[in-house]
């Protein structure tokens, strides 16, 4: 680096170091918390009642999967064709253009069109 003096004939300030040059300086103690209470059962039965109460049980006909052949055989009475090329999804319809999307907006299609069936949606996260 090539420092030029100044018309007065001093130098100018050093530059500063960049803040990864700078010494570490270290964490202050944390002050030690209380550890959190977890309950661990092996009771199977317990569980399934305990996860039923929290959530409900879905049910889903006999086939239902997220398989693509599944997907695409269930969306072909309703006038829709997917086609798939690393992990990107065209839903192609009778008419109009090819829908392009990802497999969460694949999903998110098909449960709509599942709702409106009255079936279960087969994203959790869009029951």
């Amino acid at each position: 680096m090539v420092r030029t003096m100044r018309a007065s004939g001093e130098l100018p300030p050093p530059q500063r170091a960049f803040a990864r040059n700078k010494p570490r300086t270290p964490a202050p103690p944390s002050t030690p918390s209380r550890p959190k209470l977890r309950v661990v059962s092996n009771n199977v039965d317990l569980m399934v009642k305990d996860f039923i109460a929290k959530k409900g049980v879905r049910r889903f006909e006999p086939g239902a999967c997220t398989d693509l052949i599944f997907v695409n055989e269930y969306l072909r009475p309703h006038g829709y064709q997917i086609s798939a090329y690393q992990n990107r999804f065209q839903i192609k319809s009778e008419r109009g253009r090819p829908r392009a999307t990802d497999r969460d907006g694949l999903f998110r299609f098909v449960d709509k069109l599942r709702v409106a069936d009255g079936l279960e949606p087969i994203s959790i996260a869009n029951a």
